[in-house]
């Protein structure tokens, strides 16, 4: 089990976030060494950061010809060596028995599975817990139909339930892309996004590609690792315009996962109408 925990490889698509920082502190204070941590980053990028403080750690720069997040994760899993490879975002931190937790677990499960923490903010609270408000219930119920709110799955309408319950491992039907860890062998290298901008929903779609070679799904919420809420990331600026680029992405997801065009539609007209809400609230917050 010792050199099953050393045996790992650590990727990170990066374009140098200021939180990388964190998340390169919390592998440094992990109670397990790792083997490797590739930090992807395009070439015309200007990465300015001073990794030194981090010596102790065996760091690969990886320089790719074009960014992406999932482009660069898959040049990152290409050349990691580890048998096992946890796939990070650059804005996560845990605590140090994070990695060897999941490590454990995942060894515990057959060879053909992946597996995720549950995602907090840094009060230890779900993510997602607001998908589970009374109001939320009674959102999906009445546009969606959706009436239990499973956790962990993707409803007939292609929305992604999140995770809130702790103390348990669970069969999922998605995983979400922050921090997932998987064996080598099982690794997606493919740039399987083929759209340019934000990776929009590219969770699902690693979800959808893992699933289709066979990999079973885990999230183990015994463990977890700190995100920003994703709430504390909106931008009135944005707003409009990444919606439609995420109506572009989800069409090809609902093709992907054979769910009925009139769902798409559907789904697009509730949600732009949500989005325009949240846009003419932003706008009276900001004033």
């Amino acid at each position: 089990m010792n050199n099953t925990l050393k045996n790992i490889s650590i990727v990170i698509p990066t374009l140098g976030n200021i939180n990388l920082r964190l998340t390169l502190a919390s592998i440094l204070n992990s109670s397990i060494s790792v083997l490797e941590v590739i930090i992807v980053i395009p070439k015309n990028f200007n990465f300015n950061f001073d990794l030194s403080e981090f010596s102790r750690l065996n760091i690969v720069t990886l320089i790719t010809d074009k960014g992406g997040q999932v482009f660069q994760r898959s040049e990152g899993f290409k050349i990691s060596k580890g048998e096992f490879v946890l796939q990070l975002d650059d804005d996560i931190e845990f605590n140090q028995f994070l990695i060897e937790r999941l490590v454990s677990t995942l060894v515990s499960l057959p060879k053909s599975s992946s597996i995720s923490p549950l995602l907090t903010n840094s009060l230890n609270r779900s993510v997602y817990r607001g998908s589970f408000t009374l109001l939320s219930r009674l959102f999906y119920a009445f546009f969606y139909f959706d009436f239990l709110l499973k956790e962990g799955s993707i409803n007939s309408f292609g929305k992604s339930i999140g995770i809130i319950t702790k103390n348990m491992l669970m069969k999922v039907e998605w995983l979400p892309g922050g921090c997932v860890l998987h064996r080598r062998g099982n690794l997606i290298l493919s740039n399987y996004f083929p759209f340019k901008s934000k990776a929009f929903m590219e969770d699902l779609y690693h979800s959808h590609y893992l699933q289709v070679n066979g990999i079973t799904l885990y999230v183990d919420t015994n463990l977890n690792a700190i995100i920003e809420e994703p709430k504390n990331e909106l931008n009135s600026n944005r707003l409009l315009i990444d919606k439609l680029n995420e109506f572009k992405i989800r069409k090809y997801f609902f093709f992907l996962k054979g769910i009925n065009v009139a769902k798409y539609y559907w789904t697009c007209a509730i949600d732009f109408v949500v989005i325009c809400l949240k846009f003419l609230y932003l706008k009276i917050v900001e004033k």
